[in-house]
């Protein structure tokens, strides 16, 4: 493990004053960029949505979710591109950890009374994170990594869930037939990630008996 450590960051570039000073400045810079470029990001989608008269709930769900997340998602990609898929997966399992316990507990803790929770979220959202935990944990299991497939049919979730809570708010006629795909599609694909998941563990099983 050290020399893992030694190998990916040894490095000959001076950790003088200068290098430090440089360093913290970008950081410091990044900071200040990403302030204002998530309000403004933010701020714009709120006036687009409300103009659509689509309800706070689902600018929450969609627009300001995808907003304050885009962070992650740059350092995500920054870090897949470098080949640090340890930093990857976990800004991604850290953020979500800490957006549950760490936000919405000191949230709950300092506003002068309760935060409501809607109905909706409890019946239809709730679960759908849940689902989005559970089912990397086939995925992780093959082969302890994540490939391209995997990120598409986990995008395409993302997808098609904002597509769903955007088509409830509108009372879109089509909504009934969304759903009935959904229910056919996220199982199916769950279900193979399972499959994929039980046959690597059954091969790995197979190799290291006698």
């Amino acid at each position: 493990m050290q020399d893992e450590y030694a190998e990916e960051y040894s490095s000959n570039e001076s950790k003088g004053w200068k290098t430090i000073s440089k360093n913290l400045f970008f950081v410091a810079a990044g900071l200040v960029m990403l302030y204002f470029g998530s309000n403004w990001l933010v701020e714009a989608a709120i006036i687009i949505a409300r103009t659509f008269g689509v309800s706070e709930l689902v600018i929450g769900l969609t627009i300001v979710a995808a907003g304050t997340s885009m962070p992650e998602v740059a350092t995500s990609i920054v870090a897949a591109m470098k080949g640090e898929g340890d930093i990857s997966a976990g800004n991604v399992i850290g953020s979500n950890i800490f957006n549950i316990l760490g936000v919405l507990g000191v949230a709950a803790a300092t506003t002068p009374e309760s935060i409501p929770v809607a109905v909706n979220i409890i019946r239809f959202d709730l679960p759908i994170a849940i689902f989005a935990a559970v089912v990397t944990i086939p995925v992780f299991i093959v082969d302890n990594y994540i490939s391209r497939y995997d990120g598409l049919i986990f995008f395409s979730y993302f997808v098609f869930y904002n597509v769903l809570v955007v088509m409830r708010a509108l009372s879109n006629p089509s909504v009934p037939m969304l759903e009935s795909f959904l229910y056919a599609y996220i199982p199916l694909t769950f279900f193979i990630f399972v499959a994929l998941a039980a046959r690597y563990l059954w091969k790995r099983r197979k190799s290291a008996s006698p």
